[in-house]
């Protein structure tokens, strides 16, 4: 066989190679890209269906006093340079919350239309994506990194960098604070998880507590959060077993905290 045609067989197996790589690359891309929507439309969505403000300024009190209680813990000198990240941090409920207990933070929001709102009421909120965020800041700048209701937006492979980039820019002792849907309520994981189109899938408890000691965290603490409201009505009935209750009505969020090691 010719020299010639074993170089030209050759050149073209590299070359369909090189574009399966590249439609691979192309597709894996695809697949970790969040999903759009007008930003209109889904701060439309948020007011109707994860409450009013005034509701999720209550649910974010726990991480207040969780935050506040670590800065106190501090010295003066670290104290004044005390520095928190809201990744997501839509109409910026938890930017007030903390200002009001004198804790500075910065709100991420890639959202123009909630970026605006939390700004406007006079929060500090820088309008990009929280890798570009993350990206920018130093090793160790961070006292704590909260993502409410955020990880659920994002693919394994994403959720597993945001995890690693939130370890890099924490301090030594620095708070992870994570919040998301909770699936074992089956009514949260079979239906209202996928009000939002924007939500890719349900993590299981076990696992995002897995992922977030294998991204180095410790003292790994898990809390169920805000049943349904029939929860206590229905659970003092007694009608139905307190296992079906709980699956039923039980905590539609949970949030897993964790510390980085000193």
């Amino acid at each position: 066989m010719p020299e010639s045609t074993d170089n030209d067989r050759i050149a073209n197996l590299e070359a369909r190679i090189r574009a399966l790589e590249e439609a691979l690359a192309n597709l894996s891309a695809e697949r970790d890209a969040p999903v759009e929507v007008d930003p209109v439309f889904y701060r439309l969505l948020e007011e109707r269906y994860r409450g009013s403000e005034s509701e999720v300024r209550e649910r974010v009190k726990p991480y207040v006093a969780e935050i506040a209680a670590y800065r106190d813990s501090l010295g003066e000198a670290d104290r004044r340079v005390f520095q928190v990240a809201d990744l997501g941090c839509g109409r910026g409920e938890l930017l007030a919350a903390l200002r009001e207990a004198e804790v500075t933070a910065t709100g991420v929001e890639a959202n123009p239309e909630q970026a605006r709102e939390a700004a406007g009421s006079g929060q500090t909120v820088a309008v990009t994506d929280i890798f570009d965020f993350l990206t920018d800041r130093a090793d160790a700048s961070l006292d704590a990194v909260v993502a409410l209701h955020l990880i659920e937006h994002l693919s394994f492979r994403r959720q597993i960098t945001l995890l690693a980039e939130a370890a890099r820019v924490l301090k030594p002792g620095g708070r992870l604070i994570l919040e998301t849907p909770n699936p074992e309520n089956l009514r949260v994981g079979a239906w209202k998880f996928h009000i939002d189109p924007t939500h890719l899938k349900p993590l299981a408890p076990e696992l995002l507590m897995l992922m977030v000691e294998h991204a180095g965290f410790r003292e790994i603490r898990l809390l169920r959060l805000h049943p349904e409201p029939e929860y206590d009505r229905i659970a003092k009935q007694g009608k139905m077993p307190h296992h079906a209750t709980l699956l039923l009505y039980g905590p539609r969020d949970y949030a897993v905290l964790a510390r980085k090691p000193l």
